[in-house]
């Protein structure tokens, strides 16, 4: 992980969430599974079972938030943490880099010696910078992504998705991986409302965030499975591409 780049996201954004996927080649075990135990080192405080679906949900205290495990028959998710919080909450939601480092070392862990054969891996992340207004917004998006232009006085609701596919440089043969990017700037409106007379206390506020949503994948068209004595390398590029585009912005 470079330093540098994890310093300078962390500076940038707040963490929304973060979630680590894998699509195993066959169904895993839900019922009696131990995952959770082996990668975080205690029992889940709670655990749903659906056994006619196949399905195991473990939850937990995490570093960061609440840690979820969810086991279905075609996708395994480490999710931290569920939902974002409220909007007026961005400013003291924890920052990218301090909630990174521990679930990096979770999903490396729980790679190196308990995922099954999986198809695809797959880091996911909703990263949130609260901004004054949304004029100051369309300014970081600006820095963010060469070229857009979004300095307009009547410019608001800017979406920019775009996908910047690569070749994997640590895996032994040619995989592609997806780099998949979501920018936005975003407008809350919230209303505080004493009753029993609404009409007459009525107080409002407006949270301006940009919203940086990525999905770092490795290809859906690779036949067979990922080997599972490379995987722990490419985890690691998944986790530094993310991290570099959001220090850096847009790799064009």
């Amino acid at each position: 992980m470079d330093e540098t780049d994890l310093e300078k996201a962390g500076s940038l954004w707040k963490m929304a969430q973060l979630r680590f996927t894998v699509f195993p080649l066959t169904p895993p075990e839900s019922e009696g599974n131990a995952w959770w135990a082996n990668a975080v080192g205690n029992a889940p405080e709670n655990t749903i079972l659906t056994p006619h679906q196949r399905e195991r949900r473990d939850e937990g205290p995490f570093p960061g938030g609440s840690l979820v495990l969810s086991i279905r028959p075609q996708r395994v998710d480490w999710l931290l943490p569920v939902g974002a919080p409220a909007p007026a909450e961005f400013i003291n939601a924890p920052a990218y880099s301090e909630t990174l480092p521990p679930f990096e070392a979770l999903v490396r862990a729980w790679t190196s010696a308990h995922c099954p054969p999986v198809q695809r891996a797959a880091l996911g992340a909703i990263l949130m910078h609260p901004v004054p207004t949304p004029r100051d917004g369309n300014r970081l998006l600006m820095q963010m992504v060469p070229g857009l232009r979004l300095d307009g006085y009547d410019v608001s609701d800017a979406v920019f998705e775009v996908n910047r596919p690569i070749v994997s440089a640590r895996y032994t043969s040619p995989l592609k991986i997806n780099r998949l990017m979501k920018w936005s700037v975003i407008t809350f409106q919230s209303f505080e409302i004493v009753l029993p007379t609404p009409s007459l206390t009525q107080t409002r506020s407006d949270v301006a965030v940009c919203r940086l949503e990525l999905d770092i994948n490795t290809d859906s068209q690779l036949s067979g499975s990922l080997d599972s004595k490379h995987l722990v390398p490419v985890v690691d590029e998944l986790i530094q591409l993310a991290t570099t585009i959001a220090a850096q912005g847009d790799p064009q």
